[in-house]
């Protein structure tokens, strides 16, 4: 909570939450440094990670396991 405190108490106020810009460039993924998107998934932090690497694909691709 203290972390977030600024973000709380704007939300117990009712003030409008701010928008966040658009990013105009796709970021890496944190994994494997693709910027190739078909699929995403964000962290807490906002760090986008392909669906290669949380099903596990690009590990097993770097292990040489035969897919």
């Amino acid at each position: 909570l203290r972390a977030s405190k600024r973000q709380v108490l704007a939300v117990l106020r009712g003030e409008p939450e701010p928008t966040e810009a658009v990013p105009t460039s796709t970021p890496p993924c944190a994994g494997c440094g693709s910027t190739t998107w078909i699929a995403s998934l964000v962290d807490d932090v906002g760090n986008r990670v392909c669906a290669a690497c949380v099903t596990g694909e690009t590990a097993m691709r770097r292990a040489g396991v035969p897919l």
